[in-house]
């Protein structure tokens, strides 16, 4: 009545009176009434356990507060008691996708789709669906189809946009697309993403940056465009604007990982270094992944800082799925300190993980500087040879041994296959 919520008192507490007040304001943006919407409903629920309506309005109110778990549960619940009712079924279809049950999502859509085939809003969301599991062709069928349905839509001109910018070759289209989406979302973050990184594809990079600039202005909170910016920035060889667009999206967080991997990037590639260390722990203080630990053992090499590289790197070997290759950088580096018997543990690890010929036979090579005898290591110099004939430094290594030997002969022969 009159904007405001009427409490109801216990004496008014029957089903109807506990229902009709939440139905009247499921839309509202006010934590303080949605909560009082909701322990109405649970007192309906309690009164009449057997109906679905309770549950399908508290789990709209818990969709709309963002707890999706809770939500789920309620639209399971309501579809449990009524196994045909098309809302609770398609609630919990919302779900699974917001939480990112994408298979379990589609096989709910799959039944509704049985009962409601030229449902759009259910063709939207199984569109959304399996662009997510990567079914691009269905997905752009099911959004044609969508389309069609509904006529003049510029979120599934968009959505059908994404997709084809998806597909390989079908740039085109995605244009296309676009510009039917234009008049409707221009404004759009996801429309100014979308043409923002389809200009970049075009090489259209004057255009892409004004698009970038224009989706800051009017989205500061959205942390993607400064990182898109600044990464094109640096990209068309304008770092020093690049690197300051980059720091100030920093500045305001301080802890977005993907602002400082584009400044790690564009570090590297200015070859600062120093730089680029402070942004590795930086990073590795958010995410120390092995993808991470890679690049830091990198960097840190560059700077001639073993000791921190060997910690990095020891890190990567003593995983239970380290790659033979961590294991063969972790080996280089134990050889560098002087530690040859733990440089030959992780070369010989590395063997026997590596199932590629072209890294073992690197880590027989590596095996032949640190052997004890010479005849260990004429046998590591075969193996490397072994595992690949082409192999540089084994066949010039090899040539140097024969020459030792003062066996010229053998030595310009190996020298000649490098």
């Amino acid at each position: 009545e009159q904007g405001k919520y009427h409490q109801v008192s216990q004496d008014e507490a029957t089903f109807l009176t506990l229902i009709l007040p939440p139905l009247a304001i499921m839309n509202t943006n006010r934590p303080e009434i949605a909560e009082l919407a909701a322990s109405a409903l649970e007192q309906a629920r309690s009164i009449n356990p057997d109906s679905i309506i309770p549950y399908l309005l508290l789990g709209l109110l818990a969709e709309r507060s963002g707890r999706r778990e809770d939500a789920f549960f309620l639209f399971d619940a309501a579809m449990k008691q009524a196994p045909s009712c098309y809302p609770a079924r398609f609630g919990a279809a919302r779900m699974h996708f917001a939480l990112g049950r994408y298979s379990d999502a589609s096989t709910a859509l799959t039944f509704l789709k049985t009962s409601f085939p030229d449902n759009v809003e259910l063709l939207t969301l199984n569109t959304r669906v399996l662009f997510a599991l990567d079914r691009l062709e269905d997905a752009q069928a099911e959004s044609q189809k969508a389309i069609i349905l509904s006529g003049e839509s510029g979120a599934l001109y968009l959505l059908r946009a994404q997709i084809l910018f998806a597909m390989v070759g079908r740039d085109s289209g995605a244009r296309r697309m676009l510009n039917l989406a234009s008049a409707e979302l221009e404004n759009d973050s996801e429309y100014m993403r979308l043409d923002g990184a389809l200009l970049v594809r075009e090489e259209r990079f004057d255009e892409a940056i004004a698009v970038y600039e224009s989706a800051i202005v009017l989205y500061p909170e959205d942390e993607d465009f400064p990182v898109r910016l600044g990464k094109l920035l640096n990209d068309v060889g304008q770092s020093d604007a690049g690197t300051t667009v980059l720091k100030g999206a920093l500045s305001d967080g301080g802890d977005n990982i993907d602002v400082l991997k584009a400044l790690l990037k564009s570090a590297v590639d200015r070859e600062e270094y120093a730089e680029a260390g402070e942004y590795i722990q930086l990073i590795l203080d958010l995410d120390d992944s092995d993808e991470n630990l890679r690049q830091a053992v990198e960097i840190y090499l560059v700077l001639e800082r073993y000791f921190i590289a060997a910690s990095f790197s020891a890190m990567l070997a003593d995983s239970a799925d380290a790659l033979p290759e961590d294991l063969i950088t972790y080996g280089r580096i134990l050889m560098s300190q002087e530690k040859a018997d733990q440089a030959k543990e992780a070369f010989l690890k590395a063997l026997d993980v590596a199932a590629v010929g072209d890294t073992r036979s690197i880590a027989h090579f590596e095996l032949s500087k640190i052997a004890e005898t010479p005849a260990e290591r004429q046998q590591s110099l075969r193996l490397a040879l072994g595992e690949d004939p082409q192999n540089f430094d084994a066949l010039v290594e090899y040539s140097l041994y024969f020459e030792e030997l003062e066996d010229y002969r053998n030595a310009r022969q190996w020298l000649m296959q490098a």
